[in-house]
Formats: C-alpha cells, structure tokens, sequence
C-alpha cells in the first residue's frame, strides 16, 4: 500500500442514542439503538493486481461519507419450561463515492438483518438453545444503476441440544450457513459431546465435525469490496478430555 506521503486532515462526528426499557418481574426486555457516523476528506485508493501482488496506492482523490444505523432487540421469558424468545433486527445505510474508471461514483451500502433466539427447557434433563438470522446486503450505484450488485441473502441457524441425565451432559451441536449465491456451498456442521462431571474431576468424549465438512464458505459485500472467504476445516476427530482438582 502507498499512501500520498503528505499529513492528512480527517475530520468525522459521531451521534449516538439508546432507549432502554426492562420490566424484571415480567421478564421483558426491549432496547433500540441509533447511530450516525460522518466522515470527511478520507483519502480515495486505487488497487491493480501485477504479478501476482494486490497493490493499492493513493489517488488525490477525497470523499466524504455518512452511516446510519437502526439496532434493537426484543426479549421475553416465561417461567413455564424456562422459555425465553428473542427478536432482534438491524438497518442500516451508507452514503460514499468510489472511483470507477477514473470518475467518482456516488454509492450507497444497504444492510439489514433480522433474528430470532430461544432457549426452552421442558424437563429438567432436556433443554434446546436455536438462534437464526437473515441477512441481506446491496450496493448501489446511483449514478449508474447497472453498475449495482446484486442483492446477497443470507442465513445462519444454529441449533443446540442439551441431555442431562444427573452428573452426565450431552450436547448436540447443529449449525448451516446457505444463501441465494450459487458459487457458494451450502454448509453444515455438527459436533457431538458427552461429559461425566463429579465434584473433582471432569472426563468426556467430543467428535467435532460429525459429517466430515472440511471447508466452510462465504461470500461477503462491503462498501468497497465483495469477499468470498474459504477456510479449510479439521477433518472429522474424536477427542478425549480428562480435567481434575489437586
């Protein structure tokens, strides 16, 4: 990377706010958040790949930029099996302006998320914990709307299942990630754990990555770049873990 090799001035606000509403006796919990950054005079890069090296150098160029984001969160829990259900949702916007064939583009970042969370506990040696969320993502070139992306939806489910049956714990781990990007798989992971737990020591079993996935895929879309990450797993392992008190 080559920067300018001259001081720069940056200047950026930042305005943020909560509201906070809680009622312990009912077991209800609900919070929103805003935030809103400005940034101004942030220097404008260029990248080129030569040889075989990713180089990115100054250009001269500035740009100023705003976020806006909207965040809350909506909890309740019951005394009945010890359920608790939460909703949780995210929104948020970005205003900036990217070169593109030498001329600023202005540009706008679309984000949004939505998610659910339970625990439930029916009996006192079975309970679930699943979390799921949606995501969804686009950049847009106002100047030029062919030059947009295309939407990227996607979603994430995790789901674990908890038996204990007096000292002993298992636990079953379930979790995928998928989305509407066919260049990406789909993946699934589960792991598989059983402990015997007495007053002063520990022993159990684990068999991470029960299937035998070895690679996990992603495609993310940021305000500058779109990033497709592959991260080669650890084949399918059986494991033993013994911990005790001296």
């Amino acid at each position: 990377m080559a920067n300018s090799g001259d001081l720069e001035k940056t200047m950026s606000h930042n305005l943020y706010g909560s509201l906070q509403y809680t009622d312990p006796i009912k077991g209800f919990f609900a919070n929103c958040y805003f935030n809103y950054f400005n940034r101004r005079h942030t220097p404008l890069y260029e990248s080129t790949l030569m040889d075989e090296v990713y180089r990115r150098k100054a250009t001269g160029e500035y740009t100023n930029s705003e976020t806006y984001m909207l965040n809350g969160r909506i909890s309740q829990a019951w005394g009945w099996s010890k359920l608790s259900v939460a909703l949780t949702g995210m929104y948020s916007w970005d205003n900036y302006k990217l070169l593109f064939a030498g001329a600023l583009n202005p540009y706008q970042m679309r984000t949004s998320s939505v998610g659910v969370e339970f625990s439930f506990r029916p009996v006192a040696l079975l309970s679930f914990e699943e979390n799921s969320s949606y995501d969804y993502s686009k950049q847009i070139n106002k100047a030029n709307p062919s030059l947009s992306t295309d939407p990227l939806r996607s979603f994430y489910h995790k789901l674990k299942t908890f038996i204990l049956p007096g000292k002993w714990q298992i636990e079953w781990d379930n979790e995928c990630y998928h989305s509407n990007d066919k260049t990406v798989s789909f993946n699934f992971f589960s792991d598989l754990s059983v402990f015997y737990r007495a007053g002063s020591y520990e022993v159990g079993l684990s068999c991470n990555n029960i299937f035998g996935n070895t690679q996990y895929e992603r495609r993310m879309i940021t305000t500058n770049q779109q990033v497709y990450t592959i991260n080669q797993l650890r084949p399918r392992e059986l494991l033993c873990k013994v911990s005790f008190n001296l």
